[in-house]
């Protein structure tokens, strides 16, 4: 049956010399990957490969069919189209982050169309920012993890500091996966701020990698399927 849905571009693996299938998180059923004909052929009128960028908002007309594991996918526009986040170097790192964490993180088949939402703002908040966004891939981590269940817990109000075992601020902790106090702090102040204020959180470059490297293991304490995060290594030395 024929559908029209919007959708991110999560990931995209060659299939055969001209075709990919593409990793999409749809609104309206969640993952799927779709087979996209022709695409990498000069003489393709169809589809461009620019449209299946990593995080590209799209809508798309596609066939879906129940239990089936690759979709056919018929016609494809972006909308809004990106502006920014795949010319400027410092946004084109944070993307490749964020589309790495969401293909580890997001694996169910089913719709979330809330979840589908706040990815979509995410991406145009980074696209269209024109502030600072060192601490977005800190802030990005800690709004998706309230999605995923484990959204860090309670305050911070003296010196308490982060138990990422319990994913709770506490005054003691005897676990091996505590975030000290300093960036505890930054963590919640983070946790507290939005799209539009967090850019004025004052932090250093060394407490954002530390940060950042926290929240990863944060992650692989809380969900199964991160395995290693790769793209964070180039994240480091673009916001170092």
């Amino acid at each position: 049956m024929l559908f029209s849905a919007k959708a991110i571009v999560i990931k995209t693996v060659k299939y055969s010399e001209s075709s990919v299938i593409a990793k999409l998180y749809t609104r309206k059923f969640g993952i799927q990957s779709y087979m996209v004909r022709g695409v990498r052929t000069s003489k393709n009128s169809t589809f461009k490969p620019a449209q299946l960028l990593y995080l590209n908002l799209l809508e798309i007309v596609a066939y879906h069919k129940q239990n089936t594991e690759i979709q056919n996918i018929k016609e494809i526009r972006c909308t809004p189209a990106l502006i920014n986040l795949h010319t400027d170097f410092i946004k084109t790192a944070i993307g490749m982050f964020m589309a790495e964490l969401l293909h580890k993180c997001i694996v169910e088949e089913e719709p979330n169309e809330v979840l589908f939402d706040f990815v979509q703002e995410c991406i145009i908040q980074l696209d269209q920012s024109t502030v600072s966004t060192s601490l977005f891939p800190c802030w990005f981590m800690i709004h998706l993890s309230r999605f995923l269940g484990f959204e860090p817990k309670g305050e911070i109000t003296q010196e308490e500091i982060f138990d990422m075992e319990e994913g709770a601020f506490t005054s003691s902790a005897l676990g091996l996966h505590i975030i000290p106090h300093p960036l505890s702090k930054l963590l919640f102040e983070l946790k507290e701020s939005s799209p539009e204020t967090f850019h004025r959180i004052a932090s250093s470059p060394v407490q954002r990698n530390e940060l950042l490297e926290h929240l990863i293991t944060y992650y692989k304490l809380h969900h199964l399927n991160i395995g290693e995060i790769k793209s964070h290594r180039v994240l480091r030395d673009v916001l170092g």
